[in-house]
């Protein structure tokens, strides 16, 4: 089925039927559409329309490898924007190298590919157009995860799928996708597609996608709720050395020996990476921890002052509050301990 929209439509209405019939069941608690969650996911619908699209139009122009290698490279950039945006560490120099190893192994494949060798840079745009969009999802998805909540996460599945038909119907017919069923049966259409017909173990293979793609959905954004948006990143690259070896072995274009070499240095580089942790933010102590802080800091001024010990029982009572300078200076309030 060479209409990469048309099989995308497909998933995400399956999806979106599977969940309202688990909602309908009572099996999932309902989210239902609301304009203060709709908002913030229409900015994550394009970014996930564009995504899906080109990783498609990349899939039909150029080898797995080729769309697996540019997303092994997404990590380095959603690490920058993890420290932007969302308040991360830099990574360590572990992680630094684990990331630079899989640029590495990028480096090194893309030299080894013969249609970069033919074409150049020419060869990548739709995997390079892929490469942003990917960041972006991955960083703004990480953003809307934290800050926008739901009953279950299949709640942002829910609004990711059902937000995504139209605007992925519209452009797959505005790039002329659906020009190709003119080609169905050997027809000659003017889509430009090779010609092509419905069969059995294709609409298996649909609903198997469909199936998969709807778990994906569910998966993907629990995952994300529970690590950084780069380690997230870092999980879709990992799990792509099961597909490698299923291009290997299946389909005719794969890279050679020498390019998969660089393939699995770049995921084995990934495996090696630390999730950064947030960075240490200063805030004023509220009134329960600031009289914890200054009654622990009084009991250990007492405890190390030996000259208190047998001089009998001093019973300690609440922290008061002094305020000094209040006539000679700028007022400040200071704790003063037990008396």
């Amino acid at each position: 089925m060479p209409v990469p929209s048309f099989v995308t439509v497909v998933q995400l209405l399956f999806a979106v039927g599977i969940i309202l019939l688990l909602q309908r069941l009572h099996i999932v608690p309902p989210d239902p559409l609301e304009s203060s969650r709709v908002k913030p996911y229409l900015v994550y619908t394009v970014a996930f329309v564009l995504g899906v699209y080109c990783n498609m139009r990349a899939l039909s122009h150029s080898n797995v490898e080729t769309v697996i290698i540019f997303r092994s490279c997404t990590p380095l950039a959603v690490s920058l924007c993890d420290f932007i945006f969302l308040g991360r560490e830099l990574p360590s120099r572990r992680s630094c190298l684990a990331l630079l190893t899989i640029a590495a192994g990028a480096y090194g494949y893309v030299q080894t590919d013969s249609q970069f060798k033919m074409d150049g840079l020419a060869a990548y745009s739709w995997a390079i157009l892929y490469f942003v969009t990917i960041c972006f999802e991955m960083t703004y998805g990480k953003k809307i995860t934290s800050g926008v909540r739901f009953n279950s996460m299949w709640g942002p599945t829910f609004y990711t799928n059902f937000l995504s038909v139209a605007p992925m119907f519209c452009l797959g017919y505005l790039m002329g996708d659906f020009q190709d069923f003119s080609l169905m049966e050997g027809g000659s259409g003017l889509g430009g597609g090779e010609a092509w017909m419905w069969t059995k173990m294709g609409l298996v293979m649909l609903a198997v996608s469909s199936v998969v793609g709807t778990l994906i959905g569910y998966t993907g954004w629990s995952c994300r709720s529970l690590v950084s948006a780069t380690t997230f990143t870092l999980v879709g690259v990992i799990n792509k050395f099961i597909t490698i070896l299923l291009n290997v072995f299946i389909w005719d274009k794969h890279a050679s020996p020498l390019g998969i070499s660089a393939l699995v240095l770049c995921l084995v580089g990934g495996s090696f990476y630390q999730q950064a942790p947030m960075r240490a933010v200063d805030k004023p102590l509220g009134a329960d921890e600031f009289f914890k802080l200054g009654y622990q800091m009084e009991m250990d001024e007492y405890d190390s002052k030996e000259v208190l010990k047998g001089a009998g029982s001093i019973e300690a009572v609440p922290l008061i509050m002094s305020t000094e300078g209040g006539r000679n200076g700028g007022e400040k309030q200071v704790p003063v301990g037990a008396v």
